[in-house]
């Protein structure tokens, strides 16, 4: 079985994703996960899928789950749609942007938006 069908399983299996894939696409990147962008006619959203048996020593997914959610009740990530530690499953929304260029961090209101950013990631609880 191949990466897209790992996606394409793995999404049928979420009764909360109901909605049907439109269109699923391998994301560039990532040494640890494989992640896929979900299209459907309602939404787009980010399929992770990580091997919970091939974890990298110092990586805690139920610490990191729980960042995540920290962070998108704050409005500062995405929110989580679906998660499954033991599965090795995470599904979340689409949120588009840009990556940031050094070059921008010139401009003052990016350098605003950052401190802005991290100042929200400190609050977390």
């Amino acid at each position: 079985m191949n990466a897209m069908d790992d996606a394409r399983n793995v999404l049928a299996r979420i009764s909360a994703f109901d909605f049907g894939a439109s269109g699923i696409e391998p994301l560039k990147g990532g040494s640890n996960n494989r992640s896929f962008l979900v299209r459907t006619a309602h939404a787009w959203f980010v399929l992770r899928l990580s091997d919970p048996a091939n974890v990298p020593v110092g990586v805690d997914r139920r610490r990191e789950l729980r960042i995540h959610e920290a962070a998108s009740d704050a409005g500062i990530a995405s929110t989580i749609v679906y998660a499954s530690v033991d599965d090795g499953i995470l599904l979340t929304e689409y949120v588009a942007g840009a990556q940031l260029r050094f070059e921008e961090l010139e401009r003052r209101v990016v350098v605003e938006q950052l401190a802005s950013l991290l100042h929200a990631v400190h609050e977390l609880p």
